[in-house]
């Protein structure tokens, strides 16, 4: 899945490998001559415990705090749901804020075509799909350095301390601020999760492990 579940849940032996989940982006693209929206961050996360905590809404209301043109997209349900929307109306930045509560599958690329930014205030992360759609459609990923976050993003300048929100908050208007910066690093991304995560890059790596193994079972021993 990771190299951090390889190397945190697995055995240490120099014959394993990672095959990173392949995932489908025919749905989650973009016309390559669209330009990013302005002005929109976002997280697309189930608001529940495995991956989020209380603490996860905290960037965006910084954020909103800071920069009030800003629209704030918090897209999912769960049980963080109510206390995410009362520590926005009590940071009194319920206006910046649209809570979507659960979407169909089918809804998220549209959903997607709004972000500006993508932000994983996450404290635990084995791997993020919904990351890796953003990246298809050029949308710059952030996030806390936690977990397989680095290994997704590569980017240790997109990524702040765990639980640092006021960094995180800092990353995200420093790059709300650049557009062209946002573009840069959005081709970036969309040319990394398309040779790591993708539908296409999974079946190879598949297809080299079975050769090799297939190689070794039909060389003679000495």
């Amino acid at each position: 899945m990771s190299d951090y579940v390889r190397h945190a849940f697995g055995q240490q032996n120099p014959q394993h490998i990672t095959i990173h989940p392949g995932s489908d982006f025919s749905r989650f693209n973009r016309d390559p001559h669209d330009k990013l929206p302005e002005d929109c961050v976002a997280m697309v996360y189930r608001l529940e415990g495995d991956k989020l905590n209380e603490q996860s809404i905290i960037p965006f209301i910084k954020i909103a705090q800071r920069r009030q043109k800003t629209h704030i997209l918090i897209i999912g349900g769960g049980s963080l749901l109510k206390p995410f929307q009362k520590a926005v109306e009590l940071a009194g930045v319920k206006e910046c804020f649209e809570f979507t509560g659960y979407v169909r599958y089918e809804s998220l690329p549209d959903y997607y075509r709004r972000m500006s930014l993508f932000i994983a205030p996450v404290w635990k992360e084995s791997f993020g799909q919904v990351s890796s759609f953003a990246m298809n459609m050029r949308i710059p990923v952030i996030g806390y350095d936690v977990d397989a976050i680095n290994e997704i993003v590569e980017d240790a300048q997109l990524l702040a301390p765990p639980a640092d929100s006021d960094r995180l908050a800092d990353i995200a208007i420093n790059l709300l601020d650049k557009p062209e910066l946002r573009e840069k690093i959005g081709h970036q991304q969309a040319e990394r999760v398309k040779e790591q995560f993708s539908i296409q890059a999974m079946n190879q790596s598949y297809a080299e492990l079975y050769a090799e193994l297939a190689k070794m079972k039909n060389t003679p021993s000495s």
